[in-house]
């Protein structure tokens, strides 16, 4: 009996942490865009919303991915689910979209004919992409670069 009670909480702990995220590390987003010679760009004070606690991107000329801190995890699953409504807007029949959710996180993404829609929120955080989809495996290999 005490192998099964054992048994169940390593289970237990195991599925809880792999359905928890970690937010994205500025500094290597910053370090990453540097190397591979991208911008990267505070442009929080661009935003007079008090829920945006610092708004950064990512950009070269043809897409750009934006990256948020917010005040609270509310705020930002707000503004998750305010811009996955926006996206669903947008869906065609011929679109491919997934969703996922954990403990911590809400992930959606969207592909249309042509737009690459992307949305992850960790904790307080927001990663945001809408981006033409010829540009998509290279936002994606971004994203993965900062193990993200």
């Amino acid at each position: 009996m005490k192998k099964l009670v054992f048994f169940f909480l390593l289970i237990v702990l195991i599925s809880g942490c792999s359905l928890r995220k970690e937010t994205f590390d500025l500094e290597k987003i910053q370090q990453v865009a540097d190397e591979q010679e991208y911008q990267f760009l505070d442009v929080s004070s661009q935003f007079d919303d008090e829920k945006i606690v610092s708004a950064h991107i990512v950009a070269t000329t043809l897409w750009q991915i934006e990256f948020y801190v917010l005040d609270t995890e509310e705020n930002a699953y707000d503004m998750f689910m305010s811009n996955q409504a926006a996206f669903k807007l947008k869906k065609e029949s011929t679109s491919s979209e997934e969703e996922k959710s954990g403990v911590n996180y809400h992930y959606y993404s969207l592909i249309t004919a042509d737009t690459f829609m992307y949305l992850n929120q960790v904790d307080n955080t927001l990663v945001y992409i809408h981006i033409p989809v010829e540009h998509r495996k290279k936002a994606l290999n971004f994203l993965k670069k900062i193990d993200y």
